[in-house]
């Protein structure tokens, strides 16, 4: 498990099932249906899919979310040591993970709890024991923050440089009191009948490049309008299968189709506020997840609630009732095989249980087979495959609702066997049968998406350098930027391994940089180009697919000496004079900044940078006058510090994006380093947080010792 190191899939995997184990044996209920919980809660489609995709941070966020879930629940319920410290374990982990989009909605799944919870104790008038319950949830939520608070803290720094933070042109789409813009925010909006695909996972045709079968309609067209067979096999491995309204998609979010019928069962059967919060937290994040496609509710989380609109892809929100229903169909199990009385009532509701499975399976099915099978993109495909493909869309969701149907009828049958005593009269025996068809059910849609094909072993694994990147490592200093115009270069990070690129891919780029992609690089602006160092561009080559490399000699180079400035006031002006100003002789400095020195003119001025480090560049200079330099670096306000021969010097920012200092006159060294007062201080308090919450497991471990030190009589 361990040997992988703690980002393999494997890790991820045995996380989220420990934590789903220890939520329900925390509960009392016994360890084979706490493993089957376990399962139920850890293999739903959405983690896998995650897993494939390679987003180790989100997958880990959701691993450990089951210890928090848990720990509030027992806070709320009894104000006991146990919650508390499953509470404050799990946020701790939770924040440790640094996922915030994901802890945002445990954040709202707590919440509802909370607030169910309150409920009950105002009906019941007991205000203290619910106040202690919301101390004890404080104290939790203080030490998990302190103890992450070095990550938090630093995080949030940067967030307000980058395009989650505030937008800094007027023209700019993004909300001027900050975050992502609304179209961003809400592309990854699901459709409000693609909710279905909890219930049958093909209701919308699975992954945007899906394979299907030789006994497809567009194999046999395929067949039939020449395509030799090897052909026409390798093309349905990846065709067009999902119809729905996402701009594309690694496959549906499955919960199981037996886990989500017995998790409605759950909400009627049940007793207690547990089956309400779990209930209005699933329909609240199931409406979030419609984003676009139900903008009232969108555009009233984005205006109302604090960091909303730091987010994208609405989608994501599905992560809770991934979580919640499988929770509440483990309790409806474990009270069915306990309760007498449970069971008494479930064999006077049979016809009950019947109307309400059949209406949810006939209501599927119609909204299913009445769909558009048909995408405006299918236009890109030959005549005579177009409808070939909307056929097969159409079998997808069919088979797989038949599939669907399968799991839920032997599973009801197999609760119906346990009641009335007939083949299954164990709980042992019950749960045996719903937990194969459970983790048979999960399993085999999951390695639709993550299989033995998607691993391969860590020693086969080589980045080889191709034809062109061999040539650009010819050139014996490394530090100058590429950029690959033979791809999306700012949706790729290919590039970046070999090369300093000016692409790449990051869901949260600086705000400055991301105003130059979509203002002047995204137009090949050569000035612009020019001052980030950009040496070599990538081009497509004179035959299909192919590459070379077309020089620029025009480059600035890593740093200059300028011989002019020109002040500005604001932000858009710094901007619009990058478009109209010779940036190799000129700097574009903002008035909030403070010359100490004038740009001059030494024709023989130089300089050099002599060492190259993330976090430590390192130059020599030598001039004969004071003089202005401009680095080609993108500026970044906190964190950074600059000496001149071991003195401190200020960082300006120039051309609105790059750093600029005053250099004196003569041979100096220059050196930028990347230390940001605020580490030592926050991981001072994080180790507070870490020593805090020692002293609560001691405390826990004295007020139950009991349970750790036995009895001589034991």
């Amino acid at each position: 498990i361990f040997r992988g190191g703690l980002s393999t899939p494997t890790f991820f995997m045995f996380i989220a099932l420990l934590c789903g184990y220890l939520f329900f044996i925390s509960f009392g209920i016994k360890p084979l249906l706490s493993a089957i919980g376990g399962v139920a809660i850890s293999l739903n489609s959405y983690f896998f899919l995650i897993i494939e995709a390679g987003h180790s941070s989100k997958a880990t966020a959701i691993a450990f979310a089951p210890l928090l879930i848990a720990g509030l629940i027992h806070i709320l319920r009894k104000q006991n040591t146990l919650g508390l410290v499953l509470f404050t374990l799990g946020m701790g982990l939770e924040l440790f993970a640094n996922h915030l989009q994901i802890t945002y909605y445990l954040a709202i799944i707590c919440l509802v709890m909370i607030i169910v919870y309150a409920i009950q104790y105002i009906k019941a008038k007991n205000y203290s024991a619910y106040l202690k319950s919301l101390a004890m949830a404080l104290g939790g939520l203080v030490i998990a923050l302190m103890c992450n608070f070095s990550n938090i803290y630093n995080t949030y720094e940067y967030s307000k440089n980058t395009i989650r933070g505030e937008a800094l042109l007027s023209n700019s789409a993004a909300p001027k009191q900050g975050g992502l813009d609304t179209d961003y925010v809400t592309r990854w909006s699901y459709g409000i009948d693609e909710t279905l695909t909890l219930l049958v996972p093909n209701y919308k045709g699975g992954p945007s490049a899906g394979p299907l079968s030789e006994k497809s309609e567009t194999f046999k067209a395929l067949k039939q309008n020449g395509y030799p067979a090897a052909q026409a096999k390798q093309a349905i491995e990846r065709m067009p299968t999902y119809h729905g309204t996402q701009p594309f998609t690694g496959g549906p979010v499955y919960i199981g189709a037996l886990t989500l019928i017995l998790a409605i069962l759950g909400f009627i059967f049940l007793k207690g506020p547990d089956r309400w919060w779990i209930l209005v937290a699933s329909i609240i994040s199931i409406m979030l997840s419609w984003g676009k496609n139900f903008m009232p509710l969108t555009e009233f989380m984005l205006d109302y609630f604090p960091m909303y609109n730091k987010f994208r892809a609405p989608s994501m929100t599905l992560i809770i009732p991934s979580l919640l229903l499988p929770i509440n169909a483990i309790w409806f199990i474990h009270k069915v095989s306990e309760d007498e009385e449970a069971q008494a009532t479930l064999k006077a509701s049979w016809k009950k249980i019947a109307y309400i499975i059949g209406g949810i399976l006939v209501v599927t099915f119609i909204a299913g087979i009445s769909q558009v099978f048909s995408t405006d993109a299918d236009k890109n495909y030959p005549a005579f495959l177009q409808n070939t493909i909307s056929l097969d869309r159409k079998s997808l969701f069919t088979s797989d609702f038949i599939r669907s149907v399968f799991y839920i009828l032997i599973g009801i049958g197999a609760i119906w066997a346990y009641v009335n005593k007939k083949w299954l009269k164990t709980s042992v025996a019950l749960f045996s049968v719903l937990g194969v068809l459970i983790m048979a059910d999960l399993l085999l849609v999951d390695t639709r998406y993550l299989n033995h094909d998607d691993f391969v072993s860590a020693k086969t694994v080589t980045h080889t350098p191709d034809a062109i990147d061999q040539q650009l490592l010819q050139d014996k200093y490394p530090n100058y930027r590429v950029f690959n115009l033979t791809t999306d270069a700012f949706n790729e990070t290919t590039t970046s391994y070999f090369h300093k690129s000016i692409g790449g891919y990051h869901a949260a780029k600086l705000r400055r940089y991301q105003d130059l992609i979509e203002g002047y690089i995204s137009k090949r602006n050569r000035p612009i180009l020019n001052m980030l160092n950009t040496k070599y561009f990538i081009v497509p080559g004179d035959q299909q697919g192919t590459k070379q490399i077309a020089p620029n000699p025009e480059a600035f180079g890593n740093a200059w000496f300028v011989q002019n400035t020109k002040t500005v006031n604001t932000n858009d002006e710094e901007f619009a004079a990058l478009g109209t100003t010779n940036l190799r002789s000129t700097a574009i400095i903002n008035t909030e900044f403070t010359l100490t020195a004038e740009a001059t003119i030494d024709s023989a001025a130089q300089i050099k940078l002599t060492s190259y480090k993330p976090n430590e560049l390192v130059y020599t200079s030598n001039s004969a006058k004071n003089g202005l330099v401009v680095f080609s670096e993108v500026y970044y306000p906190d964190g950074w510090h600059l000496t001149i021969d071991g003195e401190e010097a200020p960082i300006l920012r120039a051309n609105y994006v790059l750093r600029a200092a005053a250099i004196p006159a003569g041979q100096h060294e220059i050196k930028m380093t990347f230390a940001p007062e605020t580490v030592s201080f926050t991981e001072n308090i994080a180790l507070a947080g870490s020593c805090l919450f020692v002293l609560l497991l001691l405390g826990a471990a004295v007020k139950h010792k009991d349970i750790f030190i036995p009895s001589i009589q034991d």
